[in-house]
């Protein structure tokens, strides 16, 4: 009788209240599985990077208009004149010469270099002085004035100066030895004969870096030559020829130089040694670019009918002075310029750098929370289908049992009633 009424509160409750539970573990399960699901799928789709931008640049400003200088900048009335040309020159320094002994050489055109300095030798006439020979030479050609007790000897030996002049610039073939000297002949001939002596001399003081450009060098300023004052001649050279030693090329001095000669006749004949001594003192000391040195002597040029003829040079070295105080400050403006916009640009690619690395670390922490989510999604979704597998083992069971007892339950009720119908 107890063991029906168990079966009875089994069936009515305890049955009715396993259900619900193990429902609302399979619900659990199941949702489970759905947020494993939902983790999984979240946590395999890819991570995304935010792409970053740079902020275009923006526009560089203008910089300052090219300066001017105009007739009243030059204040010729209160500008002092210029020094004589006889003061500069003591003021430069002496040309230095290096001398060496000569090569020996056995090179085939050894006979055609010595044909080529004799040639050279006739342009002008020698000077030098006697020298007797022996130690009754004075006595003997007082007595007989037979040449042979004297010989003549030439204060400037032209064989000897070409022979420092080769060694100082290591030409050591008489293949271009000859080849220079042809020149000296042929540009030397085209000056008066009482010139030549003293061109030759200057010329050759100086070292030929380049003998293919040195002979245009030397022609262009030959060109110019005649057009400078007899006196100031000699001066002009030494000074052409210095530029030299300023410009490892010759291209840039021979460019001053034919400008030169393109623009000295616009000035006074007069006044072309000092223009050259300006142009040249410029150039040497601040206006260090052929082309800046063109362009403004060009705009002073367009001057020159205003100006005395007089005092042509003197405006003409105002005139660089004037530029080169004007010109500064706007190099400085233009520096100031130049250095903000770097600034700007510095800052952009500052701000460009740091979004980006902020952009990557982000990527990085969103695969890494990818990856997470994939696993808590397997995990989850692991085991929700391990507790509806085993909640259906365990109700399967249970069902069982209760259809085992409905049977148990039916039995005994046929039973009685088989017993009663006895």
């Amino acid at each position: 009788m107890k063991a029906k009424y168990f079966e009875r509160i089994e069936n009515k409750y305890v049955f009715n209240l396993s259900r619900i539970f193990w429902h609302i573990i399979i619900l659990i399960g199941t949702l489970a599985i759905v947020v494993g699901v939902v983790f999984l799928l979240y946590g395999i789709i890819p991570a995304g990077q935010k792409s970053v931008e740079k902020l275009p640049p923006p526009a560089k400003p203008n910089y300052p208009n090219p300066i001017t200088v105009t007739l009243a900048d030059l204040k010729l009335d209160e500008a002092k004149p210029v020094k004589p040309v006889q003061e500069i020159k003591q003021a430069e320094e002496a040309i230095s010469e290096v001398t060496n002994e000569p090569s020996k050489s056995t090179d085939p055109y050894e006979i055609e270099y010595q044909n080529a300095v004799k040639a050279l030798r006739k342009l002008w006439p020698a000077k030098g002085h006697y020298e007797f020979v022996g130690n009754n030479g004075q006595r003997l050609y007082e007595f007989t004035h037979s040449e042979k007790y004297r010989k003549f000897v030439e204060d400037i030996s032209i064989t000897g100066m070409l022979d420092e002049l080769f060694s100082r610039s290591k030409i050591n073939s008489f293949k271009e030895k000859k080849q220079m000297v042809d020149l000296f002949s042929t540009e030397l001939g085209k000056l008066p004969e009482n010139k030549r002596g003293n061109t030759f001399q200057i010329i050759t003081g100086f070292t030929i870096p380049n003998i293919q450009e040195y002979q245009g060098f030397l022609q262009s300023v030959l060109q110019v030559f005649p057009k400078i004052q007899d006196e100031e001649q000699d001066y002009y050279l030494q000074r052409a020829f210095r530029l030299i030693k300023k410009n490892s090329s010759l291209a840039d001095s021979k460019a001053f130089i034919d400008y030169i000669f393109k623009i000295i006749d616009k000035f006074d004949p007069k006044q072309h040694a000092r223009v050259f001594n300006v142009m040249y003192d410029s150039y040497m000391q601040y206006l260090n670019n052929v082309s800046i040195l063109t362009e403004q002597t060009d705009l002073f040029i367009a001057m020159l009918p205003k100006i005395k003829p007089e005092l042509q040079s003197q405006a003409l070295d105002k005139y660089f002075l004037v530029y080169v105080q004007k010109n500064a400050n706007r190099e400085q403006t233009i520096s100031q310029i130049d250095q903000k916009y770097a600034d700007t640009l510095a800052k952009i690619e500052e701000k460009f750098m740091m979004d980006k690395n902020e952009a990557e670390s982000k990527y990085i922490t969103d695969k890494a929370k990818k990856s997470e989510y994939r696993l808590k999604g397997l995990i989850g979704f692991g085991s929700g289908i391990g507790i509806v597998a085993l909640i259906a083992i365990i109700l399967v069971f249970l069902s069982i049992q209760r259809i085992v007892n409905r049977i148990d339950e039916k039995l005994s009720k046929e039973t009685v009633v088989e017993s009663q119908s006895q």
